[in-house]
C-alpha cells in the first residue's frame, strides 16, 4: 500500500469562504495510476494557512493513521511554499516510521539535493510512472534503483537517475483519483474520511465545482515560471493534448459521481492554444453532453473572436487573461513575454464584444525590483483603459529557484545566493505601498480619477486620499450601508 501526503494551502486573499483548493492534480493521478495497475493507495489532503505548520496533535493523528494502515511506502507532494510544513511532516514521520518517505513536486523537481537532506527519495518531473515502476523495486526489495525520473542518497553518495521520458498520449492515463473511501481531511481536530460534504466544503468558495486540465505542458517560456525549468528538462514535444473525446469522457464521469456540480473550471496555462478544429468539436460535445458553465485560463496572444464565440456559445462565463504587466519593457527584457500593449488591447476589444455573456479578470505581478516607478504608472495607465466591470487578480514577484528569473537576479545580486525567500513568501500579499493600493482599487475606480492619482502621485493630499479609499475598499463588506452608499458615490 502507498500513503500520499498533499500538502494545500489556503489563501487568504482569494479563498475567503473556503480552506483551500485540494485539485491536487498531480497527486491524484498518480494515486489513479497505481490504482489501474492494482496497487493499493490512499491520500491525505492536509490544508493550512500560509506560514502555519502542523500540530503536535495533528502530527499525532497522522501518526495514528499511518500506524493502522502501515504503508509500504509513504509520498509527500509540495511546492516551494510548502517546504517548512513537509520539512516537519517528514521529521515527525521519520521518528516512527522505518520505511522511504519520498517527495516529488515543482520544488523536488528542482532542489532534489535540497530535499534530500530530509527526503529518502525524490521523484523529479511528471511521476505516474517512475512511481509506480520504483514501488515494484521497492516491494522486490531493490536498493539499487534502475527507474528513470528518481535522485536518491546511497553511502552519502547522490544518485541520479536521469529523467523519465514524457508521457506522451496522455489518453493513455487514468483520470484524477476522487474515490473519497480513500481519501482523508481533518475536520474538527480529527483525521477523518473524506465524504461528499466534506469534499464540497473544501472547494474554492465552497462552490459545486470540478476542476479539470486538458493539456500538460506551457508554450510560453515566462522568466519567473517553473514551467520553463520543466521544459528544459525534457526532450520532444512537452504541450500535450487530450482528445476532446478523453476529457468530455472524464467530465461526465465526474458528474455523473457528483452530481451537486453547477460548474467546471478548466486549469490549463492556456486553453485557447488549442487549435479551432480542436476547440469547435471540444464546444460541440460540451454543449450537448455537459452543458454546464465553465471558466479557463488565456493568454493575450491567443485570444480570437472565433475561438471565444465558439466557447461562449458552449457555456463560456468566465476568463483568466493573463497581463502580469503594463510595461513592454517589462514584460519583453524581464518577463521574457512577447506581448505588446497592443496586442492585449486587440483582445481586449475581442473580450469586451462579449461583455453581455462573459465576465474577465487579469493576473498583474507587482513587488519587482526591476520595475521602474514608471512601469507601475505605465501598468496602471493599461488597466485604467479596460472597460469597467473587471477583476484583477494580483501577485507579489517571487524568485522561483530554477526560473530564468532567479538565476538572473542571483547573478546580478538582486537576492543572495542563499535567498530562500521562496520558501515563506506568499505571492497574494503585496507590500504596502502606493500602486499596490491603487492597482486594487482601479476597477471600481473612473478613470479620471485613476488619472489623477497617477499623474499627482507625488502630492501629499493624493496620497491621504488613496489611503481613504483603499481603506474604505478593502472594508467595504463590514460599512454600514449609509457609508456604502457614500463610498459609491466618491468613487465614481
Amino acid at each position: 500500500m502507498v500513503l500520499l501526503i498533499s500538502i494545500n494551502q489556503q489563501d487568504v486573499e482569494i479563498l475567503k469562504k473556503a480552506p483551500t483548493d485540494i485539485s491536487a492534480f498531480g497527486v491524484r493521478h498518480i494515486s489513479s495510476y497505481l490504482k489501474s495497475k492494482g496497487e493499493e493507495c490512499k491520500i491525505i489532503f492536509l490544508v493550512k494557512k500560509h506560514g502555519q505548520l502542523e500540530t503536535e496533535k495533528e502530527l499525532k493523528e497522522i501518526e495514528n493513521f499511518v500506524t493502522k494502515i502501515n504503508p509500504d511506502v509513504i509520498g509527500v507532494s509540495l511546492m516551494s511554499n510548502h517546504y517548512l510544513r513537509a520539512v516537519k511532516i517528514t521529521k515527525d514521520l521519520k521518528r516512527y516510521y522505518s520505511r522511504p518517505v519520498v517527495w516529488g513536486g515543482i520544488h523536488p523537481t528542482i532542489r532534489p539535493e535540497e530535499c534530500l537532506n530530509w527526503a529518502d527519495l525524490v521523484f523529479i518531473g511528471e511521476a505516474e510512472h517512475s512511481f509506480f515502476e520504483f514501488y515494484q523495486e521497492h516491494k522486490n526489495g531493490v536498493q539499487n534503483h534502475k527507474t528513470k525520473g528518481i535522485v536518491y542518497k546511497k553511502e552519502g553518495k547522490i544518485l541520479n537517475n536521469g529523467i523519465y521520458p514524457l508521457c506522451g498520449d496522455l489518453n493513455s492515463l487514468p483520470f484524477c483519483d476522487y474515490d473519497l473511501n480513500d481519501h482523508y481531511v481533518f475536520s474538527g481536530g480529527k483525521l477523518v474520511q473524506m465524504n461528499f460534504s466534506l469534499l464540497r466544503s473544501f472547494l474554492p468558495f465552497s462552490q459545486a465545482q470540478y476542476r479539470i486540465i486538458t493539456t500538460r505542458g506551457c508554450p510560453f517560456n515566462c522568466a519567473y515560471c517553473g514551467s520553463a525549468f520543466l521544459k528544459g528538462m525534457y526532450e520532444g514535444k512537452f504541450l500535450r493534448t487530450r482528445t476532446v473525446d478523453n476529457v468530455l469522457e472524464e467530465l461526465g464521469l465526474a458528474l455523473k459521481k457528483y452530481p451537486y456540480i453547477q460548474f467546471i473550471k478548466i486549469m490549463d496555462d492556456c486553453f485557447t492554444i488549442n487549435s479551432l478544429e480542436w476547440l469547435k468539436d471540444f464546444a460541440e460535445q460540451y454543449k450537448e453532453k455537459i452543458n454546464l458553465p465553465f471558466f479557463c485560463l488565456v493568454s493575450p496572444s491567443t485570444i480570437t473572436e472565433e475561438k471565444l464565440g465558439i466557447l461562449i456559445d458552449a457555456g463560456l462565463e468566465n476568463v483568466q487573461v493573463g497581463l502580469q504587466s503594463g510595461s513592454d519593457r517589462t514584460n519583453k527584457n524581464i518577463y521574457s513575454r512577447y506581448i505588446s500593449q497592443e496586442q492585449f488591447f486587440k483582445a481586449i476589444s475581442i473580450l469586451d464584444s462579449f461583455r453581455k455573456k462573459l465576465s474577465f479578470s487579469f493576473d498583474v505581478i507587482s513587488d519587482n525590483p526591476y520595475e521602474k516607478e514608471e512601469d507601475y504608472a505605465e501598468t496602471a495607465k493599461l488597466l485604467n483603459q479596460i472597460p469597467r466591470p473587471f477583476n484583477l487578480t494580483l501577485y507579489s514577484l517571487t524568485f522561483y529557484p530554477g526560473t530564468e528569473l532567479y538565476n538572473r537576479a542571483q547573478k546580478e545580486g538582486m537576492i543572495g545566493k542563499d535567498s530562500q525567500e521562496y520558501i515563506t513568501k506568499q505571492f497574494h500579499l503585496l507590500k504596502n505601498n502606493y500602486f499596490n493600493k491603487l492597482f486594487r482599487i482601479i476597477p471600481v475606480l473612473s478613470k479620471n480619477q485613476v488619472n489623477c492619482f497617477i499623474e499627482k502621485r507625488d502630492r501629499l493630499a493624493q496620497r491621504i486620499r488613496l489611503n481613504l479609499y483603499y481603506t474604505l475598499y478593502r472594508r467595504r463588506n463590514i460599512l454600514p450601508v449609509g457609508l456604502k452608499s457614500f463610498l459609491k458615490k466618491i468613487v465614481k
